[in-house]
């Protein structure tokens, strides 16, 4: 078996890529009595070539192919006039997700421009707010809410329980890119 891993063990294969995503177990994995659990966990991704992310972002902090679960960001397409209304979130599993201005735009809350996330993903809705700081809330459809600031950088996960701020786990990053704290 000429593997990287255990033969007698599978991942995931795309269905449209080919690429195998293996989960390993989870290296550090707290339990939290309120807020968010935070655990890190590593998977490998065979065919994982990012070509964008934001620049404070290291896109391979544990070797070619492998992620971790805060390894998440949100990013703004460059190339063509309209890419300023899109957006494409690299989410903690591992997925690009891509997410287009909503027609309605800003309405019903005029503070917070809101996105159309494209069909088929696991979240509930995507948005970012108009005024400073201007970061990004992507809600998961279990309730919680990660929190990019306004370079497009995990920094916060909130709890799906308590009221908005009260529980939540905050990340962050070395100037190169690298996890410093959670």
């Amino acid at each position: 078996c000429e593997s990287p891993l255990s033969c007698l063990d599978t991942g995931w294969v795309s269905w449209a890529t080919g690429s195998l995503h293996y989960d390993v177990p989870a290296d550090v994995a707290p339990r939290s009595p309120w807020g968010p659990d935070i655990g890190f966990r590593r998977f490998y991704t065979s065919m994982y070539a990012p070509t964008v992310a934001p620049s404070g972002v290291n896109r391979a902090p544990l070797g070619a192919r492998w992620q971790h679960n805060f390894m998440s960001w949100v990013d703004t397409p460059t190339g063509r006039p309209a890419d300023v209304y899109t957006r494409v979130i690299h989410t903690p599993n591992g997925e690009d997700v891509f997410a287009s201005q909503s027609p309605g735009g800003v309405f019903p809350d005029p503070t917070w421009q809101h996105y159309d996330l494209q069909a088929g993903n696991h979240y509930q809705s995507f948005r970012q707010r108009l005024a400073a700081p201007n970061e990004y809330e992507l809600r998961t459809r279990t309730g919680e809410t990660l929190v990019y600031d306004s370079a497009g950088e995990l920094i916060e996960v909130r709890d799906r329980v308590a009221a908005p701020n009260t529980n939540k786990v905050r990340i962050a990053w070395t100037t190169a890119g690298g996890l410093r704290s959670v």
